[in-house]
């Protein structure tokens, strides 16, 4: 399902399958098979393909802003789960003199809250 997701995403966003292939790091082939391939199992040509450019059909172009989208609530989701799990967890337990915890220790807490 989502084989060739990211080298169509690449496609789109660098114009070419050789340059998505140079920022993927991987070979031109590749990129072409796996756009192929997707394709393919969607039943739609997602790119207009010429000798000399590539150019996004309608079909191709929907599918790209609805991906974009996907991914980015994807990289929003794992930032929101990663941060929760960097955040302090747990019970904090502070003794101290009545004055000084009042005067200095409070205010510091209040803050870190």
């Amino acid at each position: 399902m989502w084989h060739g997701l990211d080298e169509f995403l690449h496609v789109v966003e660098h114009g070419s399958f050789t340059k998505a292939a140079k920022v993927m790091e991987v070979s031109t082939s590749h990129i072409s098979r796996q756009v192929q391939q997707l394709e393919n199992r969607l039943g739609s040509l997602l790119f207009q393909r010429t000798t000399r450019k590539i150019s996004l059909t309608d079909a191709g172009r929907e599918y790209a802003v609805k991906l974009k989208a996907i991914k980015q609530e994807l990289i929003d989701a794992n930032n929101q789960l990663q941060g929760e799990q960097r955040k302090p967890k747990g019970i904090i337990r502070i003794s101290g003199a009545g004055e000084f915890v009042a005067c200095h220790v409070a205010p510091k807490i209040v803050e870190f809250v």
